[in-house]
């Protein structure tokens, strides 16, 4: 989504499409070799259920989430130089449901 987004916002110079590529083409491709050459390093999640209000029934609203860290290192310089932008955009714009409410907040830090 964020790889989408970026591409919306940036001028036609910085996007990150090649000539003649479809755009949801390149994004699915390229997705892909991110899965490929992203390493999981380390990482410590737990789920989390929180309440979100009531609905017009005054029945009880659920959301489920996940708070932790996850440690990954990218093992290809082109997807590492996409993932660093896309991901700095989503850490500014905390992209994520119900963020309103506290919900969605990530945090993105660069390591050695």
């Amino acid at each position: 989504y964020s790889m989408k987004l970026w591409n919306n916002i940036m001028p036609p110079e910085k996007r990150f499409t090649y000539p003649n590529d479809e755009d949801s083409l390149y994004i699915f491709k390229t997705s892909l070799l991110a899965n490929i050459f992203t390493e999981i390093i380390d990482y410590k999640i737990r789920p989390v259920t929180i309440a979100v209000g009531r609905d017009e029934h005054g029945k009880l609203r659920e959301t489920r989430g996940f708070i932790g860290y996850i440690i990954i290192k990218i093992n290809h310089p082109r997807i590492k130089r996409i993932a660093e932008k896309t991901l700095a955009l989503a850490n500014h714009l905390g992209i994520g449901r119900g963020r309103g409410i506290g919900l969605g907040e990530i945090e993105i830090l660069k390591t050695k």
